[in-house]
């Protein structure tokens, strides 16, 4: 299992920078109580743990209490990092560091601070991993249904290259959402080419998040390997769905347009991507790292459910 399935993202997390004086850093370590937190550079590189201990040795040993006070972290001595893990570590390489730390911090392959990943959640996952080895199936404690229900629409994104490993990963759930009778009339077009969707942005308002996303998944279904219309819509909307909760997954941001319901937009796409007729464009996806934060949904209608009875 990948680390990105339990982490907490970095909008989440409290981290400290280089730069913050010791009294900044004091204030906000005092507001929640963290005796750790993880520091970073000004560009968002990780650089090591700073813990409440770090500042108050600092205070300690300074002659002049209110010079101490404004010194910025880059000049403290530090006194125990974190161990640090890679966006593609295994999660079994986890367990012995989360022994003797709280968390583990999270970066990627440029070493940008994304998140941690706490004791807790470790602990959590190899529990479920017993319950199933020991015949027990239920799992209260779910991290894949944590990223459905977290999962909103997106429609910022930075500029900011995604692994190739990531993507691979999305684009293979996306492959093994269900399909009536096994057919699999469904294509996934996947474009990074940002001339290419600059293009496709300047087709008009159905097509204009492609002008400002990096990513971007176009669906297409196979008319002559399913014929039926409704089943190769529904084959379609699993996909779709599929890619757009695995992208959550990975605290990516990413949105469903609406471009598909316009039947004259089917032979604009094809034409622009070079794909035969026997393929409908079924949906588009635009997604990247988000450069938004939304809430997930709790406003659920219970008054659409229907127990045994309508």
């Amino acid at each position: 299992m990948n680390v990105l399935f339990l982490l907490t993202p970095k909008k989440n997390v409290l981290f400290l920078t280089i730069d913050m004086s010791v009294s900044m850093a004091l204030d906000q370590l005092k507001n929640v109580r963290f005796s750790s937190v993880p520091l970073l550079d000004t560009d968002g590189h990780f650089v090591g743990t700073i813990t409440e201990g770090d500042l108050l040795w600092h205070l300690e040993n300074s002659p002049n209490h209110d010079q101490a006070l404004t010194k910025q972290l880059v000049t403290l001595k530090r006194f125990r990092d974190y161990k640090v893990a890679k966006i593609d570590t295994i999660l079994d390489d986890l367990f012995l560091v989360a022994i003797n730390q709280n968390y583990i911090p999270i970066v990627d392959d440029r070493d940008y601070f994304i998140g941690i990943i706490t004791r807790k959640e470790i602990i959590s996952y190899f529990n479920k991993m017993l319950r199933e080895y020991k015949g027990i199936k239920y799992n209260s404690d779910n991290p894949g249904l944590q990223a459905i229900l977290r999962r909103r629409s997106i429609r910022q994104f930075k500029d900011e290259v995604i692994e190739k490993k990531v993507i691979e990963d999305i684009i293979k759930a996306g492959l093994v959402a269900p399909s009536g009778k096994n057919k699999r009339p469904i294509h996934i077009y996947f474009v990074d080419n940002k001339s290419l969707l600059q293009k496709f942005g300047e087709f008009g308002n159905s097509f204009s998040m492609l002008g400002k996303a990096p990513y971007a998944f176009f669906i297409f279904g196979d008319q002559i390997q399913e014929e039926n219309e409704f089943l190769l819509n529904n084959d379609a909307s699993a996909v779709t769905m599929n890619l757009l909760n695995a992208i959550s997954s990975f605290n990516l941001g990413g949105v469903w347009l609406g471009a598909a319901k316009h039947p004259s937009n089917d032979p604009l796409v094809r034409d622009l991507l070079k794909v035969e007729s026997r393929y409908k464009l079924m949906a588009i996806v635009a997604f990247g790292v988000s450069d938004e934060t939304k809430d997930p949904y709790t406003d659920y209608d219970i008054n659409r459910v229907h127990l045994n009875k309508w």
